[in-house]
């Protein structure tokens, strides 16, 4: 074996890694432990030398390239002209295949993932070399006569597989398979003795692109906003997930539905002395329109699986503005309930609850607890916006005053739900909030209302679970809605506190629901369900005790009341919803969850209509708060019960197992 001859220029055949710099004074500098490992490897068969050191045919070196060449494009001598392409210039052969082998310095993981990704052995032997991956992309084997380029995939989902980003003409890139990228320009190096490749996409026309779904929750014209407004809609799209949108906008509902809700308690004086009718009577018209509004709540799921959220909104908030405005025309106890406990009971139990939890069941998959806490805080914060303002007109302007406000404020509403509500993710080519990509959306239900509600009520009425929730939220209803936020305000009244008075305690009850119920829905993100209860129930079942010593006292009393029962008022929504789905699963959770709150709404009726039946019986309240404490502490032991008993089918094999 001929030793290799060391200078600034390698012999013939002798595949020197690089060449050796010359030392300082024109000597040949030392060669390292590389440059002598390089030198002592053994030559190939002589090769002709390149004829000049001029730059070559641009054309021949590129048919080298496509015929396994390989470039440093560091500035080092081309190997290409001497003939060789690998380590030491020993050319390798081509297989069968048409794929040129893979150097001896590369791992066979990197080999096949080279492989099995098509790219060009000649770009993956030079990765190799060089000690990195090679470039990304992906290279396509050209058509006969016609060299390969480089593709680089797209993250757009318009663009079809196979079309370059920049691709001029889809005719070069071809059927997928091996081949080499053509060079866009070849330029010498930097010193003299190589080449340096620039593989870049050729500029071409872009390619005509389908719009992207829309990912905003609603498009506002921009005659209606003006051009700040359409910028702000724009920022807040690009930054907000739609479901917080959506989230918003039921908030808003839920929000003067329950000041909706909350206005009997502000009428029931001022229609006692109008028309002189008693409690009870006036009791019997506020407990149809809760009962009603508890049976409505599992049908109106059933009807926004099948019609749309969107439209049983629009359709329950006409029939609540209609009931509103004919009750500011009635004459006689009859027509009360027909248009407040009748139409008003309809309209509102569509915009329960239920509407709230169908809104998180289909947005949301994460953060379901907190987002629900937040739309059960909507009664709390429609109390305390709404009643103050309704006491102080009724105290001036008068009852129907009340009314008319009432109505305009829900015609309002018309237009928000329009514009900004929509019905699935789908519906906006989005995914639910948390959701992994690859779920499939969920596909809107045909059935029967009527039937799909019966059948959930069927199949949940078969669970022990389901009746535990269902009978501690009629106690929840019956100690809220139907005694405490129909008769506190008169209950005042008889101890001789104003009307605008009472009626800002139960708007400081709402500001402090609305700390609570938003914060039962973190805590339910993060402890046991059950135990939440045992305490919103335990001390609600107190505070009721402790509220006929919190009327004599005279000034610290009732606000201390307002502010504890106001921080459980509705904290018990959130842990609720979680144990529903639990016990049901997540496809009948919605409609489940809707029979329980009518369980909460009859509890509330029953109590409404019973408070009413003790005041004009006794002439006093007190017995109503006695009893009503007394069940919740019941409740409080109840609810640590669910979820302890297995079901049947499952009995046998833990049995079996045991043993």
């Amino acid at each position: 074996m001929a030793p290799a001859q060391r200078g600034p220029r390698a012999t013939p055949g002798v595949g020197l890694h690089r060449r050796i710099p010359p030392g300082r004074g024109g000597t040949p500098r030392r060669p390292g432990r590389h440059h002598a490992l390089v030198a002592r490897r053994r030559p190939c068969a002589a090769l002709p030398p390149p004829a000049r050191r001029a730059r070559p045919d641009l054309g021949a070196r590129r048919k080298r390239l496509h015929l396994g060449g390989s470039e440093r494009g560091n500035g080092s001598r081309a190997r290409a002209d001497r003939g060789g392409s690998g380590r030491g210039g020993c050319p390798r052969r081509r297989a069968s295949d048409g794929r040129v082998p893979a150097p001896a310095g590369r791992s066979e993981p990197v080999q096949r993932s080279a492989a099995a990704a098509g790219r060009a052995d000649p770009v993956g032997a030079r990765a190799g070399r060089l000690g990195r991956r090679a470039p990304r992309g992906r290279l396509v084997r050209a058509s006969a006569g016609a060299p390969g380029r480089q593709e680089r995939p797209s993250s757009d989902p318009r663009i079809p597989q196979g079309a370059g980003s920049r691709s001029g003409g889809g005719d070069r890139a071809t059927a997928a398979g091996g081949g080499a990228p053509r060079p866009a320009a070849v330029r010498r190096g930097p010193r003299g003795g190589g080449v340096a490749l620039r593989l870049r996409q050729r500029r071409g026309p872009a390619p005509r692109l389908p719009p992207l779904p829309a990912r905003d929750a609603v498009r506002l014209p921009r005659a209606l906003l003006g051009a700040a407004g359409a910028r702000l809609v724009s920022f807040a799209n690009r930054r907000i997930h739609p479901a917080f949108v959506i989230a918003g906008a039921i908030f808003v509902v839920l929000l003067c539905a329950a000041a909706v809700r909350a206005t009997p308690s502000i009428l029931i004086v001022p229609l006692e002395r109008e028309f002189g009718w008693s409690r009870a009577v006036l009791s019997s018209a506020v407990s149809v329109n809760l009962v009603l509004y508890g049976l409505v709540g599992p049908f109106a799921a059933a009807l926004m699986e099948r019609f749309g959220i969107r439209r049983t909104i629009l359709v329950s908030l006409a029939v609540i503005c209609a009931g509103v405005a004919l009750t500011s025309q009635m004459r006689s106890s009859w027509q009360l309930v027909l248009t407040w406990g009748i139409l008003v009971g309809l309209g509102t139990g569509t915009t329960a609850m239920v509407l709230g939890a169908t809104v998180v069941s289909r947005w949301f998959v994460s953060r379901r607890g907190t987002v629900m806490g937040v739309l059960t805080a909507s009664t709390a914060t429609g109390q305390m916006l709404f009643l103050p303002l309704e006491a102080h007109v009724a105290e001036h302007q008068g009852w129907r005053a009340v009314t008319l406000l009432v109505a305009s404020v829900v015609v309002l509403l018309l237009p928000l739900v329009a514009l900004l509500v929509r019905d699935r993710p789908s519906d906006l080519g989005v995914l639910p909030y948390g959701a992994f990509p690859g779920k499939a959306p969920e596909a809107q239900s045909r059935e029967n209302p009527l039937a799909n509600a019966i059948r959930v009520l069927r199949e949940s009425a078969r669970k022990t679970d389901f009746w535990l929730l269902a009978g501690s939220f009629f106690v929840c209803g019956a100690s809220t809605n139907g005694l405490v936020g129909t008769h506190l305000v008169p209950a005042c009244m008889d101890h001789g506190i104003p009307e605008v008075r009472a009626a800002g305690l139960l708007a400081m009850m709402g500001v402090f629901d609305l700390v609570g119920t938003t914060a039962s829905g973190w805590l339910s993100d993060r402890f046991d369900s059950r135990k939440l209860l045992f305490w919103y129930y335990g001390l609600r079942g107190l505070a009721l005790l402790w509220l006929p010593q919190a009327f004599e006292a005279q000034v610290l009393g009732l606000p201390l009341f307002a502010v504890f029962y106001g921080l459980d008022w509705i904290a018990t929504v959130p842990p609720t919803v979680r144990l529903t789905t639990e016990a049901v699963g997540v496809r009948d959770a919605p409609i489940a969850f809707g029979w329980i709150v009518a369980s909460h709404q009859i509890g509330a009726g029953i109590g409404a209509l019973g408070a009413g039946m003790i005041r004009s019986s006794l002439t006093t309240y007190t017995p109503a708060w006695m009893v009503a404490g007394a069940i919740c502490l019941l409740a409080a032991l109840v609810v640590l019960r669910i979820g302890r008993r297995l079901p049947r089918a499952e009995l046998a094999p833990a049995a079996e197992q045991a043993s």
